[in-house]
């Protein structure tokens, strides 16, 4: 079931707004992680640098997918980021993935162009705030 959502002015607009003002990584949803870990620094930083690893691909695989009219990739690649990203609490990333999972779905990719620098802007950002997060986990 695909859902029709259409990037907000808030997505599109707040991105360079908001950069130095918002919090890119939701603490109580790390917290939440760690908890679920039962307090495995080991395993906590394991998850965090597979998604640090994985997620360039990722969104190199979205833009591709956007560069080249491939709605189902698009689907399925900005559904998987966005599942991990949430995860790790890069919400505002997984939104971008929310509306972007949604154009693959209506494979209307019109607006998709304007995502991707944003989507890009937005992940380095998560990475330096994970990369901090990890800082403090290793001794």
């Amino acid at each position: 079931m695909c859902l029709e959502l259409e990037p907000s002015q808030n997505i599109l607009q707040s991105g360079q707004n908001q950069t130095l003002k918002s919090v890119k990584i939701d603490a109580k949803i790390l917290q939440s992680l760690q908890l679920m870990l039962r307090g495995d620094r080991v395993a906590f930083v394991e998850l965090i640098e597979c998604y640090l690893t994985e997620t360039p691909r990722l969104v190199q695989d979205i833009s591709t997918a956007i560069t080249t009219q491939d709605a189902q990739t698009l689907l399925n690649t900005a559904h998987q980021l966005k599942s991990s990203s949430a995860s790790v609490g890069a919400i505002a990333l997984a939104q971008l993935c929310k509306v972007l999972e949604a154009q693959g779905c209506s494979s209307k990719l019109e607006n998709s162009l304007e995502l991707i620098s944003q989507l890009y802007q937005e992940y380095e950002q998560v990475k330096t705030a994970l990369e901090k997060e990890l800082a403090k986990e290793i001794p």
